[in-house]
């Protein structure tokens, strides 16, 4: 009987450590996440910005080029 209830002591909190574990690791691995779209995006901005920057370049140079 003590056998028992020691085996179903350690059960539970076995599943009460891989619950833990869960609300610890699943935010973390979010944050990764965001981490990685929110790298993603300011490359996205850094190329839109330079093609705006090069599209500006481009009409300013025909611009001086009619002058």
């Amino acid at each position: 009987m003590d056998e028992t209830i020691v085996l179903g002591f350690l059960i539970l909190a076995s599943i009460a450590v891989f619950i833990i574990s869960l609300y610890i690791v699943i935010p973390t691995l979010r944050a990764g996440d965001k981490i990685e779209i929110e790298e993603e995006r300011k490359k996205e901005l850094k190329s839109l910005t330079l093609s705006k920057d090069k599209m500006k370049n481009d009409t300013l140079g025909t611009e001086l080029n009619k002058v």
